[in-house]
């Protein structure tokens, strides 16, 4: 159910940009608000409260949102005055997923314990290009749990390359 509510909400907001820059630039602001409420617990808290007023929240919203542009902001009224916030992570990622299944581009995520060389970053960025068949945009996460390595995302695919993965797949061959 909460998928295809996502998938309704993420098509509306396709749908209102003329062309793929406005759009991108939609992706850009949905990430800027999504990455905000991840690193901010307390700001996801209030806005999904049942004790806080909703005039708080409104304010909340209009306040994270007052850079974004006016269909934007337009859209994260609609899905405040509906009662959806509590998906708007999943309307996030499903915008960003069909958006990029519209344009071509792969988003992939990858996640190291520090901060990737950019010959390394380059590297990687290649060998999963050869992999999936289209240019893909990298998206570097530090993960302060990764001892090494790094752990990929591709869509629904994981790769760990992590020292952790490593160890437990050896554990678990050693253990049979």
């Amino acid at each position: 159910m909460n998928e295809r509510l996502a998938r309704r909400y993420a098509l509306a907001l396709i749908e209102s940009y003329k062309d793929n820059e406005q759009r991108m630039r939609a992706l850009s602001d949905m990430k800027a608000l999504l990455d905000y409420l991840n690193e901010t617990p307390q700001a996801w808290e209030i806005l999904t409260h049942p004790l806080v007023k909703k005039r708080d929240k409104q304010a909340l919203l209009q306040a994270l949102a007052k850079t974004f542009d006016a269909h934007m902001q337009t859209f994260l009224r609609l899905v405040f005055d509906r009662d959806r916030l509590n998906l708007i992570h999943d309307i996030g990622h499903m915008y960003e997923r069909l958006l990029n299944e519209r344009t071509g581009h792969r988003s992939v995520d990858i996640y190291a314990a520090r901060p990737l060389a950019p010959d390394v970053k380059e590297t990687i960025r290649k060998a999963v290009e050869t992999y999936v068949g289209r240019a893909v945009e990298l998206n570097e996460k530090i993960d302060p749990n990764l001892l090494g390595g790094f752990v990929l995302t591709i869509d629904d695919l994981r790769f760990d390359g992590s020292i952790r993965g490593t160890f437990e797949r050896l554990r678990s061959v050693l253990v049979k």
